[in-house]
């Protein structure tokens, strides 16, 4: 961050294969390639920087998502991203009233302590499993979910499709405890 602009590396985790050890050398410089390229958002108001960095990251699409705030949400409680937000001294987001979480990551953001790495949002072939298709548009599966997690949970079922993947994701995880995590596309 250079009080202008906001630099980020996008990151995707996963196994890497051996042919991808060979081609980038290591399992981390793997993580950046599957992340795809870096990009940079223009520094300014916080609803349109956290609204653009969630879009771009996938935490957020605005075909079918309502609650930016649910996305917040989301991304802070995603792995790396949370460990990320807890060493530069934001790790307490959950706890905060929703205006409040997006202005902390947005000066999580632009803190000159932040690398810019951030994972991406996972993607799910096991959701996608659930109507019995890999390639269903991004609402079908959204509806699909809800649908799901309406017949399985006593919780309010969250608005945003990353949000209830990864809801899908925990259900999947207590009724098969050998898994630590679902296969990734």
């Amino acid at each position: 961050y250079n009080g202008e602009y906001i630099v980020v590396f996008p990151v995707r985790q996963g196994s890497s294969t051996k042919a991808q050890l060979k081609e980038y050398g290591t399992s981390s410089c793997a993580m950046f390639i599957r992340g795809g390229p870096p990009f940079v958002l223009k520094d300014g108001p916080t609803e349109k920087v956290i609204h653009e960095f969630l879009t771009r990251l996938g935490y957020f699409n605005p075909e079918c998502d309502r609650d930016l705030d649910e996305a917040v949400a989301t991304f802070a409680n995603v792995g790396s991203n949370k460990r990320n937000l807890e060493l530069l001294g934001f790790g307490h987001l959950a706890k905060l009233a929703p205006h409040t979480a997006r202005a902390t990551l947005h000066a999580a953001l632009a803190s000159p302590k932040s690398h810019g790495t951030w994972k991406l949002a996972p993607v799910f072939l096991t959701a996608r499993k659930l109507i019995r298709s890999k390639t269903a548009e991004v609402s079908i599966v959204h509806e699909a979910l809800g649908h799901f997690l309406e017949r399985n949970l006593k919780v309010q079922v969250p608005q945003n499709y990353r949000s209830r993947l990864l809801l899908f994701r925990e259900i999947q995880n207590q009724n098969d405890p050998g898994r630590r995590r679902p296969l990734e596309e």
